[in-house]
């Protein structure tokens, strides 16, 4: 009959986490530090200093060949990783090698040797005698998981352009496996006050990209392959708890997909069109002549947080009374330049969704003031129609500083959480006075049970941010607003949605320069937006709340998917139809 030995009853032993449950991997934890370990200590065969405070972790025999290890560490202290083999018998065998790992996540890759029952990994908490002089305390703690053969893989990402090597040779970003995010952690602050530089150190993880801004700051630290974000999250906040107050908040590098927010790693770009000829009858896409603005007066800047603007020679012209001439310069933003390319890195935010196009189009479409108006594009979305939190988060300060009055985000992301980051950034512009408009999503959910962001903070900035959801006649002939209905794409929410708007709009086709008429909320919401700043710029102190009285309507046929039944209706400057 076996006996277990004094090692196999005194040594936590490790489960193997499943690869397929990456966000979820079987932690073994060791806290209260300052107690001695339990069992007999192990033999120490090398030259290394040995640190006075210890944990022993058993994994148990693999046929797998090689086993990974991911350690999530909030003691700031270095590890030195010693190994044993355990045979049956009980005797151990001290094994060759040693590792040394810092920061909060480490993955170290381990080739065991063959013929034992088991093998001791001793962790050494510090490198040297000064650390043996540090104090731990409740919030220092190491956690271990460990993949018998295969670690969570990514299932794909998408590349980053840099000016400094050829083209395709840019910075590559992973997915992460949990198939929401990039395999990145985001710093960020709105507190301008706020260095969590000191923060990202702390962590030990390279800073992927950086911003430091008047109004605010976001790192993107990149996390190992295969390690959970989740778990990573959770221990890097510990970090910021034992010595770093303020605003500062750590999250996943979000994934935000124009065309696929359910599937955000899946590359679909591409809008639906409609078919038939709009029901106000509108079929020409009319932007404002330069001869229509009063240069004397102040120019209104709308930003557009999207994919860029077709610069090819059907559409080139469009864009040019409305070019980002008269404002401040900031960190990405140029005048005299059409916004910034956060993916490219480059000034010219050229459209390869294409989706930025037709949001800007839209927003043309409803111009009619003599205020001169000037469009900032803040290119974050690049050909697969996806983008990072990180360059979103960034986008919000660098249009705020650039003196934005509306900001337009026709996208969104799942989640049940509110993230955070986001937030502060909303507030940082609405402080500031900004109005922002978002899309509520083509996903046919009710965002009231299930959130969607931005469109879901409608609700907490009711003065200046607004969700915008689809309507449409289903007889096109018969325009009467007591038929209109809420499209069958389009999200929906009473509490989270105040306004539908028309669920189109004619915007020149990209590359070709053709009339068509691409559908949802990501052309509502512009709509919305380009009223709104029509609107501004005959009142330059008016509120949302002022708008919303002058041009909302309500109807019964929309009671039940937004807000009081309101609805905008289309060209609400002129004649409703």
């Amino acid at each position: 009959m076996y006996t277990m030995t004094a090692y196999e009853k005194s040594t936590p032993r490790l489960t193997y986490s499943d690869p397929e449950q990456g966000e979820h991997p079987r932690l073994t934890r060791f806290d209260r530090l300052e107690d001695q370990a339990e069992g007999k200590p192990l033999p120490i065969h090398d030259d290394k200093p040995v640190a006075r405070r210890y944990r022993v972790l058993m994994l148990p025999r693999t046929d797998a060949g090689e086993v990974f290890l991911h350690v999530y560490n909030t003691t700031q202290l270095g590890l030195r990783l010693r190994y044993y083999g355990l045979n049956r018998g009980g005797s151990i065998e001290p094994l060759p090698g040693c590792d040394e790992i810092g920061g909060v996540l480490s993955r170290l890759p381990l080739r065991l040797a063959d013929g034992f029952d088991a093998y001791l990994v001793r962790f050494g908490i510090g490198l040297g005698k000064e650390d043996d002089q540090v104090k731990l305390g409740e919030l220092d703690y190491f956690s271990v998981a460990a993949y018998a053969g295969k670690e969570p893989v990514s299932p794909g990402g998408i590349r980053l352009a840099r000016p400094d090597r050829p083209k395709g040779e840019g910075d590559y970003l992973p997915f992460s496996h949990n198939g929401r995010s990039f395999q990145r952690l985001v710093i960020s602050t709105c507190d301008p006050g706020e260095d969590i530089r000191s923060l990202a150190k702390a962590t030990g993880l390279e800073m992927a990209e950086t911003y430091f801004g008047k109004l605010g700051s976001v790192i993107a630290v990149g996390v190992p392959p295969g390690m959970s974000l989740n778990t990573g999250v959770d221990t890097t906040q510990v970090i910021r708890q034992k010595g770093h107050s303020g605003e500062g908040n750590v999250s996943e590098d979000y994934i935000l997909n124009l065309f696929s927010p359910k599937e955000p790693t899946t590359a679909r770009p591409g809008f639906t069109e409609n078919t038939d000829e709009p029901a106000d009858g509108a079929t020409e896409f009319r932007p404002p002549h330069p001869q229509q603005f009063d240069c004397d007066q102040q120019p209104l800047t709308v930003a557009l947080i999207d994919s860029g603007i077709d610069y090819g020679s059907a559409n080139a012209t469009h864009w040019k009374s409305t070019r980002y001439e008269r404002g401040s310069d900031t960190e990405y933003i140029t005048p005299g330049r059409y916004g910034y390319d956060f993916i490219r890195r480059q000034e010219e935010p050229i459209d390869e969704a294409p989706h930025g196009t037709y949001v800007a189009a839209t927003v043309l479409n409803q111009y009619t003031a003599a205020r001169p108006l000037q469009l900032l594009h803040m290119k974050v979305f690049g050909a697969e129609g996806i983008a990072s939190y990180f360059g979103s988060l960034v986008s919000i300060y660098e249009a705020t500083l650039a003196g934005a009055k509306v900001i337009n985000m026709s996208w969104g992301f799942y989640q049940q959480e509110e993230p955070r980051a986001l937030h502060c950034a909303i507030k940082t512009a609405a402080d500031r006075g900004v109005f922002l408009v978002a899309s509520a999503g083509n996903d046919t959910e009710n965002l009231d049970a299930v959130p969607q962001w931005p469109a879901g903070f409608a609700d907490d900035f009711p003065c200046n941010l607004v969700t915008v959801a689809s309507y449409w006649y289903p007889d096109p002939s018969n325009p009467d607003p007591a038929s209109i209905e809420l499209t069958n794409i389009s999200n929906y929410g009473q509490w989270e949605v105040p306004v539908a708007a028309f669920l189109t709009s004619p915007v020149p086709r990209f590359t070709t320069g053709e009339t068509h008429f691409p559908v949802g909320t990501s052309i509502s919401a512009p709509i919305l937006a380009g009223q709104l700043a029509n609107w501004l710029a005959d009142n330059p102190a008016g509120s949302l709340s002022r708008f919303r009285k002058e041009f909302y309507r309500n109807t019964p046929s929309l009671a039940s998917a937004v807000t009081r039944g309101s609805y905008l209706p289309h060209l609400a400057g002129s004649v409703e139809v």
